[in-house]
């Protein structure tokens, strides 16, 4: 898929840092070290599964460090398959899925540094995550992106650049809000799609704690994610593209009931790309 012409970095103190170089920036600083250090899905994880076995089992993802740069990488090829989707979306694409190059910006920006509040207080699964957790981690990412792309110098840029993620992160029902909620979301559903595969060639304990993650992880956001699909051609694709393993998770689960969403509203047989 042909990311060409979708914003690189963003102007800073009259200077272009690129997406790559920001992350860097986080990554080499002690937030980033201890970010690093964090993995996702702890609750899964058996005690005997050293951190390092539990990311060569589940992918890079699990490392929250890495998974920044994961989540800029689906966001581009996201953004990619709207702006160029395929034949069977001509004249389907709505505005909600047309980007300005401000636009995409944000919301490459937005993937770069989402988690970095993650650093200080940890990582709170998503079905978990309170009011309360939300409202905390905003006050500490504004305060990092201060830090990290300030220099701990209080801007009005900084101020600018922290309400534009903070609007992303905190507005599902927003334009962008809604976008990046897609992406996430995929984000989950590829992690549990990883977990059930292996949960098939690992016995014991580990496999599974792997299924349950599937269990969990896939049906709860599949649910949303059906509704994304009309109107975002990136994760149709990605969803038309898994069909086999997610039904088979759901089936597995629910003991071959036909009541999920996934079986009463997403149409089957279109074969799609991975976002």
């Amino acid at each position: 898929m042909k990311e060409k012409g979708l914003p690189a970095g963003i102007t800073f103190d009259n200077r272009h840092l690129s997406f790559s170089h920001i992350h860097r920036r986080f990554a080499g600083s002690l937030y980033g070290i201890r970010l690093a250090q964090n993995i996702r899905y702890a609750p899964y994880k058996p005690d005997g599964v050293s951190h390092q076995e539990w990311e060569r089992t589940l992918g890079i993802d699990v490392n929250n460090l890495n998974h920044l740069n994961l989540s800029l990488g689906m966001t581009r090829s996201f953004l990619a398959n709207c702006a160029s989707a395929d034949e069977r979306w001509k004249g389907r694409v709505s505005t909600e899925a047309v980007f300005t190059p401000q636009e995409q910006q944000l919301l490459l920006l937005t993937a770069v540094v989402h988690d970095w509040a993650e650093a200080v207080v940890g990582d709170i699964p998503y079905h978990l995550k309170t009011q309360s957790d939300e409202e905390r981690e905003m006050t500490i990412l504004r305060g990092l992106i201060h830090e990290v792309l300030g220099n701990g110098n209080s801007s009005a840029q900084c101020d600018e650049i922290a309400g534009g993620v903070q609007s992303v992160l905190t507005d599902t029902r927003s334009k962008l809000g809604k976008a990046f909620n897609a992406v996430e979301r995929v984000g989950y559903v590829r992690t549990g799609l990883r977990a059930w595969e292996q949960s098939r060639i690992i016995s014991g304990h580990l496999g599974k704690n792997l299924e349950n993650l599937a269990f969990q992880v896939v049906p709860f956001h599949i649910t949303k994610l059906v509704h994304y699909a009309e109107i975002y051609p990136a994760v149709d694709s990605y969803l038309s593209f898994h069909q086999n393993p997610i039904t088979q998770i759901i089936n597995a689960r629910d003991g071959g009931s036909t009541n999920h969403v996934w079986f009463m509203r997403f149409s089957k047989g279109n074969n799609g790309e991975n976002i």
